[in-house]
């Protein structure tokens, strides 16, 4: 499996992206099975959602959503309850790192699942002690 973060999923879909090129590889590596199955979380999507929104019409966002929501190669995993607490206490624990409370939740969910490669291009993965394809 590999854990798939927003800026991966973003240059993947926006032809003016500085990573597109590189995003489309990799993608396509995914889809031939390299990597295993692709699994991220709503956390990643809203943050997803709400940076397309900025940059491309509400049409495109959707389109863009429905194709990831609907993909049976992509399995989201719904952050709630206690995973969420998990998340939370190892954002409180790691105050001398600049991670996001979305990153902590994906290191949460990738350790969870034993998944140690991501696709991103966020260095914060690579300082939390996994392995990142970009």
């Amino acid at each position: 499996m590999i854990f798939v973060d927003t800026g991966a999923f973003f240059a993947s879909k926006v032809a003016n992206d500085i990573n597109y090129s590189s995003a489309l590889i990799i993608e396509s590596q995914i889809q031939e099975g390299t990597y295993g199955k692709m699994v991220t979380t709503n956390y990643i999507l809203d943050e997803l959602f709400t940076l397309l929104r900025g940059r491309v019409a509400h049409k495109e966002v959707i389109q863009i959503g429905e194709s990831i929501r609907k993909s049976p190669n992509i399995r989201i995993i719904w952050i709630q309850g206690a995973l969420e607490e998990k998340g939370w206490d190892f954002f409180k624990l790691h105050q001398d790192k600049t991670f996001s409370f979305t990153d902590c939740m994906s290191f949460i969910v990738m350790e969870a699942l034993n998944i140690d490669i991501a696709f991103t291009y966020d260095s914060h993965f690579k300082q939390a002690g996994f392995q990142i394809i970009q």
